[in-house]
């Protein structure tokens, strides 16, 4: 059961990061539906067990910064 859910996290973390990558392309995107998908990454992240690679902590870095500044 643990590992199923653990893969049910990593499938919804490709597909949030898979939505933003296609957001952040998009020169007309709606702001409050790219917040709430970094939102959803986010929380999926935090729920991951499994510590991200180098590689992904950097192309995470620019969306925990802007959470970060949006939280304060």
């Amino acid at each position: 059961m643990r590992d199923e859910l653990q893969r049910y996290v990593n499938e919804n973390i490709a597909y949030y990061q898979k939505l933003i990558a296609e957001s952040e392309r998009d020169p007309s995107r709606d702001e409050a539906r790219h917040q709430m998908l970094r939102q959803l990454l986010a929380d999926e992240l935090a729920k991951d067990k499994k510590p991200p690679s180098g590689q992904a902590l950097v192309s995470l870095l620019p969306m925990l910064l802007s959470l970060a500044s949006a939280l304060t």
